[in-house]
């Protein structure tokens, strides 16, 4: 097998990395940041796998770049006037270290960046900072402060009509209820998140929030009736389908009177004759 093009991009990036880690050194922070781009551009774009174990190394190499020209400009900004910058320095800084699942710094550097952007009034970063908060909690098992969080930002987005952040929060809450076995609470967020994005003509939003209400139906034990001339066909999760596979009339009848998430759907099949 040929490795010439994932050798070669292995050494462009290396280089690269090395070039811009000079830069940052010597004061040229704008030409690190565009360099350590580019960077980033090649990895995504070039001949290595990702998830090949030197692709993985290169991201987190690219990532410490990020974190330490991001610490640079935040240490040089401490003394300035302009609060966003130096909230969303923080916010950058945090989004980089959690994604290094340094979780712990990750929340200081959030809870940082929450309280400047709150007090420069910068709601819709605010809300955003709640919104992540929440996800981080949500993935360390504290769901109370997860939900906080996430109500939090879903009140701040409502108010400034910022419907993309609205639909987002809809969903956190939603995934976040469905993992506490609310299932009711889940349903009525992720709807309401569905809803904002067909609305919006989000085709990918769309996609994200079916495949969340799937989630939910499995959760619930939910069961796809489908009905044609010769029976029914039962669809659904592994432990459902055993329950139905030899009696499927009689068991239906059964599911549906204890589980209220049935669907049924009529479906003619054109290959079965009328009886």
């Amino acid at each position: 097998m040929d490795n010439t093009g994932e050798d070669f991009t292995t050494l462009a990036i290396n280089i690269g990395l090395a070039v811009a880690t000079f830069l940052l050194n010597s004061g040229f922070d704008r030409r690190a940041i565009l360099l350590g781009e580019e960077c980033s551009v090649l990895l995504n774009n070039g001949n290595l796998s990702n998830k090949s174990p030197v692709s993985k190394l290169l991201h987190q190499s690219i990532l410490d770049l990020k974190r330490k020209v991001a610490s640079k400009l935040l240490l040089l900004c401490q003394d300035s006037a302009n609060n966003f910058h130096k909230g969303y320095l923080n916010l950058i800084l945090a989004r980089i270290l959690r994604v290094q699942n340094n979780l712990v710094e990750a929340k200081k550097f959030y809870e940082e960046a929450e309280n400047i952007m709150k007090a420069s009034g910068n709601a819709k970063e605010e809300a955003e900072c709640y919104s992540e908060l929440g996800t981080l909690f949500d993935s360390l098992s504290q769901y109370d402060k997860a939900q906080k969080y996430q109500e939090k930002a879903l009140g701040i987005n409502i108010a400034i009509g910022d419907q993309n952040g609205e639909a987002i929060s809809y969903e956190n809450l939603g995934t976040l209820s469905l993992s506490l076995g609310q299932y009711d609470k889940a349903r009525e967020y992720l709807e309401k998140a569905l809803a904002i994005k067909k609305d919006a003509g989000d085709r990918d939003g769309e996609a994200t929030n079916y495949g969340n209400l799937d989630q939910w139906k499995s959760s619930n034990g939910c069961i796809r009736v489908v009905m044609s001339r010769n029976g029914m066909i039962i669809h659904g999760t592994k432990v459902m389908m055993k329950k139905v596979r030899f009696h499927p009339i009689r068991q239906v009848v059964y599911l549906t009177e204890i589980h209220p998430y049935v669907e049924v759907e009529e479906k003619m099949n054109p290959w079965v004759s009328p009886t």
